[in-house]
């Protein structure tokens, strides 16, 4: 059975830690076995507005729009990165120290909204 889950936008001060979470806790479901939750994750950084709305922050902008839009190039199990986020040099230290070469692929997709074409990076646990 499929279905569709919630959405959660999470803000991190530093890239790796947005990585290291996601894939703390992708192992974490893939090790359990035949995993009853799939997720679906796109990392982006860049600027946005913050807006702090019934003692809420919310965020927007083209950051937040291309953010929301990566996990639509997911499987589910993997986690997909902006070139961005990739690029990030720490983000570069967790991966050579913790992935597999054979783990993380190169590939470009369109993201709606916007004319070019984006490189982006799948990443499977």
């Amino acid at each position: 059975m499929k279905t569709m889950g919630d959405s959660v936008m999470a803000a991190f001060r530093h890239p790796v830690a947005a990585l290291r979470a996601v894939w703390n806790a992708q192992s974490e479901i893939t090790a359990r076995g035949e995993p009853m939750l799939w997720l679906k994750v796109g990392l982006h950084k860049g600027p946005c507005i913050v807006v702090n709305l019934n003692d809420r922050l919310d965020y927007f902008g083209s950051t937040v729009n291309i953010t929301a839009r990566l996990p639509g190039f997911s499987q589910g199990g993997e986690l997909i990165l902006s070139e961005a986020i990739y690029e990030d040099p720490e983000v570069q230290g967790f991966l050579a120290q913790t992935i597999k070469p054979t783990s993380i692929s190169r590939f470009m997709g369109d993201v709606k909204g916007f004319d070019e074409p984006f490189t982006m990076w799948r990443l499977r646990v």
